[in-house]
């Protein structure tokens, strides 16, 4: 099923189309196929998908401007009725990798990847030792990129 957030970010999906990405067919795709899917996020990466845990109070990185923490680029845009991403995120169901991986190839991604199980989890605030349907090694997170 899916949710009222979801489909909320399905319908930002709809609004992004440039180069090879188009968000309509990616929408439409994700709808017809959400036995695959958990969740699904259209966004900017301004840092990697991972930082290494950090103590604010103790870290020796030196502070850094917004623009270096957070992506502005969909707030300029929204007042055009755009979303501004270029970035795919698909949280996997288990077991629905490889039949995830054949849906996408056809919306021509620049670059692709997967996020395993334990930088995943760590990234989305928990650990893979919580969610109990996916090993360490699994396969989570479905990143695409266009250019």
């Amino acid at each position: 099923m899916i949710t009222e957030t979801q489909e909320l970010l399905l319908r930002l999906i709809e609004k992004n189309s440039f180069n090879n990405f188009s968000g309509p067919t990616v929408a439409r795709d994700l709808r017809a196929n959400q036995p695959l899917w958990r969740s699904v996020l259209m966004t900017r990466l301004v840092r990697p998908t991972y930082q290494s845990l950090e103590n604010p109070l103790t870290t020796t990185r030196p502070p850094v401007s917004i623009y270096n923490e957070v992506d502005l680029l969909p707030l300029r845009h929204a007042p055009e009725d755009s979303y501004s991403a270029d970035h795919l995120i698909i949280h996997a169901e288990p077991g629905q990798q490889d039949r995830l991986e054949a849906l996408a190839q056809p919306w021509n991604a620049d670059a692709s990847c997967w996020i395993l199980a334990d930088e995943a989890f760590r990234g989305m605030g928990t650990t893979w030792r919580v969610v109990k349907d996916f090993a360490r090694e699994d396969r989570v997170l479905y990143v695409m990129w266009w250019d």
